[in-house]
């Protein structure tokens, strides 16, 4: 009867990545709980005076050196009038608006510390862990299938591999986009995933976690970098002159090579 329950998962910390963990668990049909010891989410990118003992802190001008479209969580783009380069503030704003949307605050447990996880004694056959937390003094013992450490890297040292393949990760997990496919049936997609940049929601087109919006965020990117840019107030630019532009380098090049083959011998 155990198989037939959702599988339990107990999250460390509810930062950028608890909070994305806290929504992938959820896609899947798991039952997740995240402890975070402090009153609030945004780990590192919530800015205090004084933040708690073994809590990392940005300082209060930080601005974020990677642009919104690159940082963004790949099914929920970063609203298209907020910095290309955003103040921490406003990044602590687009998560907040990332835990509403997705409703993920009933899930967390606030105030709540991890003070140790452990393999149960049948963890050979179960593959189950025992979590200890303590919340106001008290400590309480659970059982999860999973545990997820998602407290971040910048209070205690952590060294990660030489290298992370993230383009083979994405052929063995089955998210590459395949631009063959793509230029065969959607050219202008195709156009804008070999030729734009390479965000992330190109790894949520096709494969596990696939995304309807996918499709729509990448098309737009452009319009959120520029719109940004804008004063406030003044009218959007029409996206059918830059598409115009590239029809018309499509068929030069085209009308360019017919030319060279007509005078060739």
């Amino acid at each position: 009867m155990r198989d037939m329950a959702p599988q339990r998962v107990a999250i460390i910390g509810a930062g950028a990545s608890g909070l994305c963990a806290l929504k992938c668990c959820l896609d899947e049909g798991l039952e997740p709980t995240c402890f975070e010891r402090s009153k609030d989410i945004g780990g590192l990118w919530r800015f205090e005076e004084n933040p708690e003992d073994g809590r990392a802190s940005i300082y209060r001008s930080v601005i974020i050196n990677t642009s919104k479209e690159m940082m963004c969580f790949s099914d929920f783009p970063i609203p298209e009038d907020f910095p290309n380069y955003m103040h921490n503030s406003k990044i602590m704003e687009y998560f907040r608006m990332y835990a509403q949307h997705f409703d993920l605050l009933r899930h967390i447990r606030f105030r709540t510390s991890v003070c140790r996880v452990s393999k149960r004694p049948d963890f050979a056959t179960t593959g189950q862990w025992e979590v200890v937390t303590e919340s106001e003094g008290k400590q309480e013992a659970a059982v999860f299938d999973a545990v997820l450490v998602c407290s971040g890297h910048h209070t205690d040292a952590h060294l990660p591999l030489n290298t992370f393949p993230v383009d083979e990760l994405a052929c063995q997990l089955g998210v590459k986009p395949n631009l063959l496919t793509l230029f065969l049936t959607d050219p202008r997609l195709a156009l804008e995933v070999a030729f734009g940049p390479c965000t992330p929601y190109q790894y949520r087109l096709r494969g596990p976690g696939a995304w309807a919006g996918a499709r729509k965020a990448i098309l737009t990117q452009r319009q959120r970098v520029v719109r940004a840019l804008q004063p406030p107030g003044r009218a959007r630019p029409s996206a059918l002159p830059r598409i115009l532009k590239v029809l018309f380098s499509i068929l030069a090049v085209i009308a360019a090579i017919l030319v060279y083959r007509s005078r060739s011998p």
